[in-house]
């Protein structure tokens, strides 16, 4: 790497291009490869006082570990990462929040994620903005099995993700969701491909935790032969941010009229 030969292997800008390296290890299929060198950044970073770095890659250790399945390593993992990172640092104490309600909800705990999207609501202030993400993939069920889906009104699913610094968003997630899993890949994909105005951070910073909420349904019509109106034809998207607060929609809203 040019950066450790120039600047030296301990140095922020180099342990932060390493953790940046480990992500596209883990992004190529290569977790082995990224939880080592996550653990080498940790090692250097805590030798070396940088204390916020070597946090970030506890908690990518920690990420790693949930995505595997590994609870107990996991939980472990999170709170040494805020051990590292002290009190004084609400990006890293948000990272911890998000991590262990997604340890609780994937444990079985079904208010964990409600819980972490009030907490959510009462601290962000700015709205992201969206720049560009292509179409939700077609949700129509094959012909055949529309039936069933008509007898089952209330589709939704929430769906985690960060939006980094640069604008780009990570760790997209499928949280809970209540007749969509068969729709997980395509949703998961969406939100993956977006792409946001990069935001006033840090570029250390693990960025901003969104839940959105995506429901399916049908518009409402009158059948042939009924005069009862039932929700009926093809299906559509629809999305809320389940962590919007009244201060982004007043910044939202201030930003239009100007």
């Amino acid at each position: 790497m040019l950066l450790r030969e120039h600047l030296g292997a301990t140095t922020p800008a180099t342990l932060t291009e390493e953790i940046r390296r480990a992500d596209d290890m883990l992004g190529l299929g290569l977790p082995d490869v990224a939880e080592d060198i996550y653990k080498k950044v940790q090692r250097l970073a805590l030798a070396n006082d940088h204390r916020s770095i070597a946090a970030a890659a506890t908690y990518r250790r920690a990420w790693l570990a949930l995505m595997r399945n590994r609870y107990a390593e996991a939980d472990k993992l999170v709170r040494q990462g805020a051990t590292i990172a002290g009190p004084s640092q609400p990006a890293m104490n948000q990272v911890r929040d998000v991590l262990l309600a997604r340890i609780a909800n994937r444990r079985g705990d079904k208010g964990a994620i409600e819980a972490l999207a009030t907490r959510l609501r009462q601290s962000a202030t700015q709205a992201p903005t969206l720049l560009s993400a292509p179409p939700v993939e077609d949700i129509n069920p094959p012909p055949g099995i529309s039936d069933r889906y008509d007898r089952d009104p209330v589709r939704w699913a929430d769906i985690g993700y960060w939006i980094r610094p640069d604008g780009h968003t990570a760790d997209v997630e499928m949280l809970r969701t209540t007749g969509l899993s068969q729709w997980r890949v395509g949703i998961v994909r969406h939100v993956s491909a977006r792409r946001y105005v990069p935001l006033a951070l840090d570029p250390n910073s693990p960025g901003i935790y969104r839940i959105d909420r995506f429901t399916v349904r049908a518009n409402f019509g009158v059948p042939l032969g009924s005069r009862i109106p039932s929700r009926m034809g093809p299906l559509t998207v629809h999305v809320v941010d389940l962590t919007e607060t009244n201060a982004m929609i007043a910044s939202r809203g201030a930003d239009s009229g100007r």
